[in-house]
């Protein structure tokens, strides 16, 4: 009788921990999924910043040989 009882005891201490496992590893699921979205959000930002700088230098550029260009009879 109290075998019994101590075997009950110990299968529901380890399907308790095995609940706790997988709980665990389903907030390391979700956190690597944030990880990943958080990840993509810095890598567009990087890349928009990086075009907005090609874009202030092609612009400088072209400002700089519109400016550097003889105007007319001025020549």
């Amino acid at each position: 009788m109290y075998t019994s009882i101590s075997y009950i005891y110990v299968v529901v201490a380890i399907l308790m921990i095995k609940t706790e496992i997988i709980n665990q590893k389903i907030q390391l699921i979700k956190l690597r999924e944030i990880q990943a979205n958080e990840a993509e959000k810095a890598e567009e930002a990087l890349e928009e910043k990086e075009k907005q700088k090609e874009e202030k230098k092609e612009k400088e550029e072209k400002k700089e040989e519109a400016d550097g260009e003889p105007e007319g009879s001025n020549a």
